[in-house]
């Protein structure tokens, strides 16, 4: 399977392995936004700002392919058989019945120019538009246009629409109770208002899939529903609150493009889970083939990587009684509380800072020491980590592990020889140097100074007499569980800013669990960042930054922390 996305700033990334990893090919391209992407084998396309661009070896190579579309910002695609139809911002619909080659205009009964989707059901094509009558339907693949009533039942504009399970659906942009979702079981003759359940009544996205419909919502909500969206419930777990941009089913699996990133999440799961390694952060559009998975971002990219490492993949850890040295090597959809991912454990999970510190939770790239009773092991299930940067503290550090035995001798720190001891491991009785990192489980290494560790599949070894030890100094002991000094570690958390509202500076008060690279940025409510307050690595425990808005207009703003694995999303309120 072949997953493509689009985004606002970096053209379109492609990945084969689920999401995990991507690299660049940008051949050909440059784009200002992807804002929809479509594939028919062996062709893919992807509308921009900058026109349509296309391309018939999965994206290796782009040419320009919007010669007889006078509009260059190409807002929806989609294929209908043989026949291809680009929506635009101000020319309304083209239509190709020739992969591209040339285009006619199809704007028959069409009463807005201003397309702002298009979706299919068994027998019509649907065309949402931001004015005239909002939504228009074709039953001759695109050629003439009959405005459908959802007009006369909302008045505002139309964001998204998505035909399934015999019914129409629209979600219509707008605050209040005129807000939401709407459905038509008549396509589109009849409308009735169903946003039972649903608190964020800015739709952006909607998806149907099978019996289930997914919707998505500007202040980074996705909703579910199970009998065909009369009624939805909240599902949003693991997502990092980031405006939902785009919904897809591919297979067994579900994708939020979202302006934070590409999450994903199983039929038989109710955990999203961050597929962003190297992946720009703001995703307008996504699209499936059964190969390779693609993402597009602004910055004129395209990026790809073979699709091999898609599938759940299962670790298996035997452990010790008493204590082992353990770390979560998958991206799991269970989340990371410690008694969901190692349920056999009977004492909590103690990471090193400096000293020992109790958490509840455990993250990718941090070693843990956890206490077994016996033998029984434990089996993960989830998508493969392949590469992780962690962040090193002068002295020694328990980092975990990725999903691959990977040579200890292929670390490597930035900056470069700051490692001073050997890689150690823990056989459940004793120390030992480790040659293998192995999935799932922990080891000490010991630093002359900060810097960012990066532990990669497939990177080449370097033989472990080059790395300058201390033979004789050995990691710290393991925890005492009831050690005069251990300290339950501080969760992650972002604090409501103070005051709020203000004019025109404002506090942000956050907490870190752990040594991390904290991202602070400041959105307005188009989702577009108008600053970034921190970027940079910083120590576990409370943090704040100010905030001036004297040069920011009035009105709403979200602020987003990001650091590790943890992301939280709040209000702020600017009043002049």
């Amino acid at each position: 399977m072949t997953l493509y996305s689009g985004s606002n700033r970096s053209g379109v990334f492609r990945s084969s392995t689920g999401g995990s990893l991507w690299e660049p090919v940008t051949n050909g391209f440059n784009a200002l936004r992807i804002s929809s992407l479509a594939f028919t084998s062996p062709e893919l396309f992807a509308g921009t700002r900058s026109g349509l661009f296309a391309s018939s070896n999965a994206g290796t190579t782009w040419v320009f392919a919007g010669s007889g579309i006078p509009d260059d910002d190409i807002t929806a695609l989609l294929f209908s058989d043989s026949t291809l139809l680009a929506g635009t911002d101000g020319s309304g619909i083209f239509r190709s019945t020739d992969h591209a080659a040339s285009w006619s205009s199809s704007n028959t009964g069409l009463g807005s120019l201003k397309v702002v989707e298009l979706t299919r059901d068994d027998s019509l094509i649907y065309a949402a538009t931001k004015t005239g009558q909002r939504m228009y339907s074709s039953s001759d693949d695109g050629e003439s246009w009959t405005a459908t009533n959802l007009h006369s039942y909302a008045v505002f504009p139309v964001n998204a629409i998505a035909a399934g399970n015999g019914y129409l659906y629209a979600g219509i942009f707008s605050g209040g109770s005129a807000g939401g979702m709407y459905r038509s079981s008549d396509r589109g003759t009849t409308w009735a208002q169903t946003s039972g359940g649903i608190t964020d009544p800015y739709i952006t996205s909607i998806l149907c899939a099978g019996t289930l419909v997914f919707a998505g919502s500007v202040y980074g909500e996705v909703y579910r529903s199970t009998d065909a969206g009369v009624q939805w419930s909240l599902f949003n777990n693991g997502l990092p609150g980031d405006q939902i941009k785009t919904l897809l089913q591919s297979g067994q699996y579900f994708f939020a493009g979202t302006l934070g990133g590409v999450y994903r999440t199983f039929i038989d799961s109710s955990y999203w889970m961050a597929v962003n390694e190297g992946l720009a952060d703001d995703i307008y559009s996504l699209a499936a083939t059964e190969s390779e998975l693609f993402a597009g971002t602004g910055h004129s990219s395209v990026w790809k990587r073979p699709l091999g490492e898609l599938e759940q993949v299962n670790v298996s850890i035997a452990h010790q009684p008493g204590w082992n040295m353990r770390s979560l090597p998958l991206f799991t959809c269970c989340g990371n509380a410690l008694t969901t991912l190692y349920p056999s454990a009977i004492t909590k999970a103690f990471a090193y800072q400096g000293s020992y510190v109790r958490s509840d939770s455990l993250f990718s790239g941090t070693g843990y020491w956890l206490k077994f009773a016996d033998t029984a092991g434990t089996s993960f299930t989830g998508t493969p980590v392949l590469s992780l940067k962690v962040p090193l503290r002068s002295g020694w550090n328990l980092i975990g592990s990725i999903s691959e035995k990977i040579a200890a001798g292929s670390l490597v720190t930035d900056p470069t020889g700051i490692i001073v001891s050997n890689v150690h491991g823990y056989d459940g009785a004793s120390y030992s140097v480790a040659d293998t990192i192995t999935p799932g489980d922990a080891y000490w290494v010991k630093t002359s100074g900060a810097g960012m560790l990066t532990m990669s599949a497939g990177s080449s070894a370097v033989p472990l007499k080059t790395v300058r030890a201390i033979l004789d100094d050995q990691p710290p002991p393991p925890p005492l569980e009831m050690e005069e000094g251990v300290t339950l570690a501080p969760e992650f958390s972002l604090g409501q800013n103070y005051p709020n509202p203000f004019n025109p500076v404002t506090t942000i008060e956050y907490r870190l669990a752990q040594t991390s690279p904290v991202l602070l940025k400041i959105y307005n409510v188009l989702g577009q960042c108008v600053a970034t307050p921190v970027d940079e690595i910083q120590t576990s425990g409370p943090g704040s930054v100010r905030w001036d808005a004297a040069n920011y207009p009035s009105g709403l703003y979200y602020y987003k922390l990001q650091a590790g694995n943890f992301s939280e999303t709040r209000k702020l309120l600017l009043i002049k």
